[in-house]
């Protein structure tokens, strides 16, 4: 998922038990659409896929501090490769439609997980005033490094995360385009992380071995 400008503003307007909850819900939700598409008409399953968007669109943008956040737009934007492709030609069968929102609601569920499992380790948007996100501001690159492996081992999933965004929403604003990824690097050599390369982020994940430890 890319970052936004503006994420270094976001703030959470609940505690964070409730987000979590609540997330917990919809993603139950996306369980039940994926588990009875088969049984659902098209015409039924649209309206019911429809409604959950737009409940879980409106919960996201009313619980931080700003419409049409990272997390907004991630859920809008989690859609399968073959919605692409349905775009580009023509699909009469009702059956596909409906697969293919079988699909997207898969992608929607993984996109609410990943939600709940970054919102508990971001500082920043949690927690803003605390004294140990605003101290954050003159943090060495020692304990830029320990924050990431921090945060990368809280996280604890067999997924990559981005680490300029987890810097960016704990408080830590990069001084220069390409230190988050020498931060990355730096853990990569340290054997501490695997570090996957794009063009300008760097997903990292705690080293299996880091994690016995």
């Amino acid at each position: 998922m890319k970052k936004s400008a503006k994420n270094k503003n976001m703030k959470l307007e609940i505690e964070i038990s409730e987000f979590q909850s609540t997330v917990g819900t919809f993603i139950s939700q996306g369980e039940n659409l994926k588990n009875t598409y088969r049984d659902l008409s098209y015409d039924v399953l649209s309206e019911n896929f429809t409604e959950w968007k737009s409940v879980v669109i409106s919960y996201l943008d009313n619980t931080l501090n700003e419409p049409n956040n990272m997390f907004t737009k991630g859920f809008k934007q989690a859609k399968p490769i073959s919605y692409m492709i349905q775009n580009l030609t023509k699909v009469d069968s009702n059956e596909e439609l409906k697969k293919s929102m079988y699909n997207e609601v898969l992608e929607k569920i993984s996109i609410l997980k990943y939600f709940n499992k970054l919102i508990k380790i971001s500082d920043a948007v949690t927690i803003p005033e605390s004294t140990k996100v605003k101290e954050r501001v003159n943090y060495t690159t020692k304990q830029k490094l320990d924050l990431i492996l921090e945060k990368l081992y809280d996280l604890n999933g067999n997924r990559h995360y981005p680490i300029e965004l987890i810097l960016e929403l704990n408080g830590i604003i990069l001084q220069y385009q390409g230190e988050g990824m020498e931060l990355a690097k730096a853990l990569k050599n340290m054997g501490l992380i695997d570090v996957i390369y794009s063009r300008n982020q760097s997903d990292g994940k705690i080293n299996l071995m880091v994690k016995c430890m």
